[in-house]
């Protein structure tokens, strides 16, 4: 977690924040990146239910990817992943591996939906049922109930174990609420 109120981050989503959440950096930390995962398995096997099967992980490019891949190996899990984009040259596939019709979608944070939104409907669209989205972080400053959204951690929890910063934290999701949301891209 990296915190600066003198210079916020850029988001993918149009969106500037004093806090960022690098879980990129997480597969390099094995032991940590193990145990992340492992809880990962542990919240999409709670969320499946029991007559689906076979059951398909698909992470979210990139960030997804990753992750997706060692909840889907460690559990002989099939992986796929959604494109962002159809490549312009090769199959110009969107959705890559061999996909059942049931999955559960990973990604590492969701802020406003920016990348799980179109992934789901590229998935709708070829006939591909998302039981769940599964996240590392959901950091969304106005949670709601859309696309059986599962996460390991929340924005609240975090600055809930930032002390240093949390007052300052806590002022900028106030102001954050009561902005107008912002508009996807």
């Amino acid at each position: 977690m990296l915190v600066n109120f003198e210079e916020p981050f850029h988001l993918r989503s149009g969106m500037t924040s004093p806090l960022y959440l690098d879980c990129r950096r997480l597969p390099s930390l094995p032991t940590a990146f193990k145990q992340v995962c492992a809880m990962l398995h542990e919240l999409i096997e709670r969320n499946t239910p029991a007559i689906m099967s076979p059951l398909c992980i698909m992470g979210v490019e990139s960030s997804g990817i990753p992750f997706a891949t060692a909840v889907a190996m460690s559990n002989h899990w099939p992986l796929c992943y959604v494109r962002k984009q159809a490549k312009d040259h090769g199959t110009r596939r969107l959705v890559e591996g061999i996909p059942t019709n049931q999955c559960a979608l990973v990604d590492d944070v969701l802020t406003t939906g920016f990348t799980v939104a179109p992934a789901l409907a590229m998935l709708k669209d070829v006939g591909i049922n998302v039981f769940a989205v599964a996240v590392v972080v959901d950091r969304r400053i106005r949670p709601t109930n859309e696309w059986q959204l599962k996460s390991l951690t929340t924005l609240a929890a975090i600055i809930e174990h930032a002390p240093s910063h949390q007052a300052e934290l806590w002022k900028w999701v106030e102001q954050e609420q009561k902005a107008p949301q912002p508009c996807r891209k």
